[in-house]
């Protein structure tokens, strides 16, 4: 009985032979049994009865760039044709450590996967050669850089090879114009093997990235985009201003469940990253990973944590692109991607069982737009551009980067900005400056910040003592660094601490703060004005200047005036975490306990040195 798919239905099955009887669904059928997946979702059915379409004509050659969300189950789009038609296929990774994963989870099924790669005997290579030849290995699975060794393009030239699967094909655009020259032959390397389908797979892809796939990947075919809603709902977007990134992930991994995943730009900076956030959180907590381990210890570590409940990975891309770990609850960004595309590859290893998570990106004062030509630079620019903006919805503004028209319409509710939880100043910098202000040249730097934690002798009492006791020194030290160099508080050539003059100084976001400090000596609070760069404020309303600084063009709220003429603290966090700050200026309240307010010297005399 022939068989034959039907592309009309967006949920296809196979006709059967008009005895009344309902159509067998193989490709459900398969999917249960083998892979254990309940359902095949509509796009799934789509993009694999394309693959069995192609590979049965086998007249012509296919090409279709396939865009799912990650999560949404690209792999079992080329695992299943294989079983049903379109073997052998050879499917393509940019990374060992996601054809390791792979072949894992095709020997979970019971499938022979055949690996092909550097460091291979000549034993274990044609092995796996005659695997693919005699069709007990239905999937091959390589990189880039095997498939330009003359022996092995040959080999899979006359294998018979009828689909080939290149995953995660974004990394043609973001590395083989820059660090993967591979991924530019990687065309012509699929030309010479001469596979009746060829299918891109991403989950990401900006117009240009894809037409820049097309154009390496497909040599002037024809080709089609089947594309899913890019969207994942269950993730919610940050972004956190911060001047000590140390302190802001081990406070994410305290506060937010496991499992964790942080991404640095670096293997240096990903080792060094886990090693700090180990001496602090236990060493059975915390492991790292990126493509210069030794094969056994990246086995070690991804054994480590795919079972692991609330380990917190620190790695380069090296682990996050495809690693299937379903639960992974936080993925945090120490350092911003290069790309949008990048960014919503690396935070979407969050929540991929559909539970609510979060993706984070650290947002440093020192954040420069990356890459070696005028495309990636506008790339990475964008994504700044994205992660300074405290007014657009973060999810509408990725999407808009995706070129989704519809992303203005969606609801989000899961972003720092619709939930009006913006940080607009780093943890910690308020705090650092008004101390310096209030106690401007009275402590040296380093006596000044062991106060600042509650440190020195137990008789010394100063305004804001023990303001930041549970900062550790090596945290505070590095606000200072940062805090310093902004101009945010100096030292004099005395050494001693020193606050900063009214001025502007540039924010985490590129926008001007106001340091406002009255006539009267009283504590001020840092304004975000909302200013760009070279504009001049806006001149403020007729009357009475307000006791404390506040926005341009705004005047301060009645409430303000009641809550001074009550006593009430003035300055407020710049966190804006709700609550006010202990080290805030009192005027005729007490302090709270345990903690010395930041009080101004009175109209009547300055406050006696300790």
């Amino acid at each position: 009985m022939r068989r034959s798919v039907i592309m009309s239905n967006p949920d296809p099955v196979l006709s059967g032979d008009g005895d009344g009887r309902a159509p067998a669904d193989p490709i459900g059928e398969l999917a249960r049994e083998r892979f254990g997946v309940a359902a095949v979702r509509p796009w799934q059915r789509l993009v694999m009865a394309g693959i069995l379409d192609g590979v049965a004509d086998g007249e012509r050659r296919a090409a279709r760039v396939v865009v799912l969300p990650t999560g949404a189950g690209k792999s079992l789009c080329f695992q299943a044709p294989a079983l049903l038609g379109a073997s052998p296929t050879l499917v393509v990774y940019p990374l060992l450590a996601l054809v390791n994963d792979q072949a894992r989870r095709l020997a979970a099924a019971g499938i022979e996967g055949a690996v092909l790669r550097g460091g291979l005997s000549a034993g274990e290579r044609e092995a796996a050669f005659e695997a693919i030849e005699t069709g007990r290995a239905p999937v091959a699975l390589t990189n880039p850089e095997t498939l330009r060794v003359p022996e092995v393009l040959a080999r899979l030239s006359r294998a018979g090879i009828r689909h080939v699967a290149v995953d995660e094909a974004h990394c043609v655009a973001e590395w083989g114009d820059s660090f993967r020259p591979a991924y530019l032959e990687l065309g012509d390397s699929i030309r010479a093997i001469a596979p009746s389908v060829i299918t891109a797979f991403t989950a990401t892809a900006s117009p240009p990235v894809l037409a820049r796939v097309a154009e390496v990947l497909f040599g002037g075919l024809p080709w089609s985009l089947a594309s899913g809603d890019p969207d994942r709902p269950n993730i919610a977007y940050r972004v956190d201003p911060c001047l000590c990134k140390l302190r802001a992930t081990e406070r994410l991994a305290r506060e937010r469940p496991g499992p964790m995943l942080v991404f640095r730009s670096s293997r240096d900076g990903a080792r060094l990253s886990a090693e700090a956030l180990a001496r602090r959180l236990g060493r059975e907590r915390v492991r790292w990973y990126h493509a210069g381990l030794e094969r056994a210890e990246k086995r070690a570590v991804e054994e480590w944590f795919m079972p692991s409940g609330d380990g917190i990975l620190v790695a380069t891309v090296a682990f996050g692109m495809g690693v299937d770990k379903a639960d992974i609850r936080t993925v945090v960004h120490w350092d911003p991607p290069p790309s949008v595309e990048s960014y919503l590859q690396e935070s979407g290893r969050a929540g991929r069982d559909g539970e609510p998570s979060l993706a984070v990106l650290l947002l440093g004062p020192n954040e420069r737009v990356r890459g070696d030509d005028p495309v990636a630079r506008a790339r990475s620019a964008a994504l700044l551009a994205w992660a300074r903006d405290e007014a657009r919805c973060r999810r509408e503004g990725l999407l808009v980067l995706l070129g989704d028209e519809g992303a203005k319409s969606r609801a989000c509710g899961g972003c720092d900005v619709c939930s009006r939880d913006t940080r607009a100043s780093p943890e910690g910098l308020a705090v650092l400056a008004e101390f310096a202000r209030v106690n401007s040249g009275r402590y040296g730097t380093a006596e000044a910040l062991d106060l600042l934690r509650g440190r020195g002798p137990a008789g010394r009492a100063c305004p804001g003592r023990a303001a930041m006791a549970d900062w550790s020194a090596e945290d505070l030290r590095e606000l200072y660094d940062s805090a310093k160099t902004l101009g945010f508080v100096g030292a004099g050539r005395d050494g001693r601490l020193r606050g900063s003059v009214a001025r502007e100084r540039r924010s985490i976001f590129g926008k001007v703060v106001l340091v406002r400090i009255g006539l009267r000596n009283r504590s001020r609070r840092f304004l975000d004005g909302g200013l760009e760069a070279g504009k001049a404020a806006p001149a403020p309303p007729a009357g009475p200047s307000p006791d404390r600084g506040h926005v341009p063009g705004k005047r301060p709220r009645e409430h303000e005036y009641r809550e001074r003429r009550q006593g009430a603290p003035v300055a407020e966090h710049l966190e804006r975490d709700g609550q006010v700050l202990d080290e805030a200026v009192y005027h005729g309240a007490a302090p709270a306990a345990g903690a010395a307010p930041l009080s101004p010297r009175s109209s009547a005399g300055s406050h006696a040195l300790p």
